[in-house]
């Protein structure tokens, strides 16, 4: 694409202009003077952006151990730190607030965000969104469940029984209703799931007619 030249005799005609108009020529010098400010105004102002984002610190909690999810948590879980800004997400809590609980498992050194915990009462308020509770029955036998426990479901024979692994689709062993369904309480007699809502109808009929398989999915 050609280089556009800017033709002499303009630019002798604007300076011409410039000489016979002192005032003119002056507010043409200013205009200049002002773009040039406002362009170094604006990097300046880039600069300190990302220098307070760096120098500067923000009050965050950091869990100082594994938590599992339903925790209550207290300063034996949660430690306060100070760390850059930039390295802050939006939804990190600054104070460990009465009641604070843990939604989901927490690992050590992990910002504890608003999503993962609730200040609710009862089980209810420990599903996450886009979750439904479903409640299964507990069989005398079989693994022990633990809030936090990450499980897949599949529709089994007509018992209700937990194991601890195992190919869902192995000798017919059923369909996966659920792939990845948290464990939210556990009492005597049954578990209630955080189960995706699209998943929940499913996994309740097979509850409902003594067919649901839980297995236990591996950690990590």
């Amino acid at each position: 694409m050609p280089l556009s030249i800017v033709r002499p005799d303009l630019v002798v005609g604007l300076r011409r202009l410039l000489a016979r108009r002192p005032a003119l020529r002056w507010l043409v010098v200013l205009a200049c003077a002002a773009v040039a400010a406002s362009a170094v105004a604006g990097r300046i102002s880039a600069a300190d952006a990302v220098r307070t984002r760096w120098s500067t610190s923000r009050a965050v909690l950091v869990a100082r151990r594994p938590v599992r999810a339903g925790t209550r948590l207290t300063a034996d879980d949660i430690v306060t730190v100070r760390l850059p800004p930039a390295a802050v997400p939006d939804s990190a809590i600054a104070e460990l607030a009465d009641g604070l609980r843990a939604r989901d498992d927490l690992s050590s050194g992990e910002v504890v965000l608003t999503g993962h915990t609730t200040t609710g009462d009862g089980p209810a308020a420990l599903l996450p969104a886009g979750a439904t509770g479903v409640g299964l029955p507990l069989p005398s036998t079989g693994w022990a469940p633990r809030p936090g426990d990450v499980v897949t479901v599949v529709s089994g024979a007509d018992e209700v029984g937990l194991s601890s692994g195992g190919d869902a689709g192995a000798g017919g062993a059923g369909t996966v209703l659920t792939a990845a369904a948290t464990v939210v309480a556990v009492t005597e007699t049954g578990v209630l799931l955080a189960v995706a809502d699209a998943d929940a109808a499913s996994v309740a009929t097979a509850g409902a007619t003594g067919r649901a398989v839980v297995m236990l999915r591996p950690s990590g």
